[in-house]
């Protein structure tokens, strides 16, 4: 699972790496799929096009923003410390 972000010292040895579950993505992606109801609602019944269509993008990018959050983190153990990375635009990657 560790790509090419993690540079370990001289002897550092991997006990544990591994990613969050994808169902802490789950509040993200309901409120991105409640905002699509909102949208298909606002269009269909009311026929305000233009704030459904509005409404429905920030749906999705809610939704997508949750789950890249989820599969872009990573923490790595070693005998030595923790590492973690993280990032959906620009990556962190901390050391502890």
């Amino acid at each position: 699972m560790t790509g090419d972000w993690l540079t370990l010292d001289s002897g550092e040895t991997v006990a544990w790496d591994g990613q969050p579950k994808l169902t802490t993505a789950l509040p993200g992606v309901g409120m991105g799929i409640a905002l699509l109801i909102g949208a298909a609602w606002l269009i269909t019944v009311q026929n305000e096009i233009v704030v459904g269509i509005l409404l429905g993008a920030a749906g999705v990018i809610v939704g997508l923003w949750a789950y890249l959050s989820v599969i872009n983190t990573e923490y790595v153990l070693s005998d030595r410390a923790v590492y973690s990375k993280q990032g959906v635009i620009g990556i962190r990657i901390s050391e502890s």
